[in-house]
């Protein structure tokens, strides 16, 4: 099984070959040839805090592998803010996935591990959904966690503690930061179905539009229309990144700060 060739009608995490080559929004395929590389210390990209990324119901998929340490709580992607007002993605040394979701500054809030354990020196594709019924957890194509739930945990208003908070890939608000490779996140505002992940893994058995998904955001990591070094030309191995941009829509994740800057690199799921 291949992920290597990702199809713009499943938004992450493989596709089928095409014959003809896709732009975003559309059919076809881009081939995947680089993901991002984080270090572990300050390595960080800013998505922003547009109200797009503020969902009533929410799916949040990404491709993750480990290449260095790994603390008690590493962060794949999160929605900063005071301790009970974000929510988290990441990855722990019992090598179980994590999430994290403040419910208001009361302090209530909704954490778990998934129940496997990984590899996390192998690339795994994880999943976090919530539709006002259920929080659920997918790796690697098949669900790992359930949890009944009927709070409005992903839901943003003015007053929310969540609101105005920026989204960042590779850190959150405390140690540790995300050591190792990220790849192909996309962010959507439904909660996808089982089958409709599944597909997202399982090298393209699924819808063939994109927009059948209604993503909010779709970062590529060096392989999207308009993804950037640092210097602002086209990516390669190695380079520090300065733009992943939005394929979808208007939210690209950008580093300025040099010393805050991933780097691509060619190893990416496969």
């Amino acid at each position: 099984m291949s992920h290597s060739v990702i199809s713009l009608g499943l938004g992450l995490g493989g596709g089928k070959s095409a014959t003809s080559s896709g732009n975003p929004g559309g059919g076809g395929a881009f081939e995947n040839l680089l993901s991002a590389s984080f270090d572990g210390t300050n390595d960080f990209l800013d998505c922003g805090d547009d109200s797009s990324l503020e969902p009533a119901n929410v799916t949040i998929s990404a491709w993750f592998k480990a290449t260095g340490s790994i603390g008690a709580y590493n962060y794949i992607l999160s929605k900063l803010g005071a301790y009970y007002g974000t929510f988290h993605l990441r990855y722990r040394s019992n090598n179980k996935f994590n999430f994290f979701i403040g419910l208001g500054a009361s302090g209530t809030h909704v954490q778990s591990d998934g129940s496997s354990t990984y590899t996390l020196t192998d690339w795994n594709h994880v999943v976090l959904t919530y539709d006002k019924t259920n929080i659920k957890l997918y790796v690697n194509g098949s669900e790992d966690f359930s949890r009944a739930e009927t709070r409005d945990i992903f839901y943003f208003d003015a007053t929310s503690p969540y609101s105005g908070k920026t989204l960042t890939i590779g850190k959150g608000p405390f140690p540790d930061p995300a050591q190792g490779l990220i790849d192909e996140v996309s962010y959507f505002g439904s909660a996808l179905s089982a089958s409709d992940i599944s597909s997202m893994y399982n090298n393209g058995n699924g819808p063939t539009d994109i927009s059948s998904l209604n993503p909010i955001s779709w970062w590529r990591m060096g392989d999207g229309t308009g993804d950037t070094n640092s210097s602002g030309g086209t990516p390669s191995n190695g380079e520090s990144i300065g733009t992943i941009k939005d394929q979808i829509g208007d939210n690209d994740a950008t580093q300025s700060t040099a010393s805050n800057k991933p780097t691509f690199s060619n190893d990416v799921p496969s």
